[in-house]
């Protein structure tokens, strides 16, 4: 908790340009705590999958709270002074999906134990990606 509250700190202090390490903070902040109990369990298999899967769907809620004027730390950080913030946000969350997708497509496939976690986070992908591309073209 401590390590998170640090996290946080030092996204509340970062520089406002720089939106790699933000979002680097970010996942660190939001996967800690599920790193430490993996590797309690000594069983840290699902870890990256879990940290990507987690940043996706981090920031899809921030893109969401911009759009309903609602605004976050990390939101706050970059609108004021990036112009192109929510494109570079929504490039961001395209890179992650397929990211995550070329992940579960060779990491996770052939292990039968790991098949319904694939399964259900393929359909989240799949949910989150079509509900985001709406959201897109109805903005414009």
């Amino acid at each position: 908790i401590k390590e998170i509250n640090e996290n946080k700190m030092n996204l509340y202090y970062l520089d406002d340009n720089l939106l790699e390490k933000s979002v680097s903070i970010i996942k660190k902040i939001d996967t800690l705590l599920l790193s430490y109990v993996a590797k309690y369990f000594n069983d840290s298999s699902l870890n990256d999958l879990a940290n990507e899967w987690l940043l996706i769907k981090r920031l899809i809620h921030e893109r969401n709270m911009f759009n309903n004027n609602e605004h976050s730390v990390f939101i706050s950080k970059f609108v004021d002074s990036n112009p192109s913030f929510l494109h570079q946000l929504e490039l961001l969350i395209e890179e992650k999906i397929l990211t995550l997708k070329q992940q579960l497509s060779v990491d996770f496939r052939d292990n039968l134990h790991d098949k319904e976690i694939v399964t259900y986070i393929d359909k989240q992908i799949n949910s989150k990606l079509l509900n985001y591309k709406t959201s897109i073209v109805e903005e414009g």
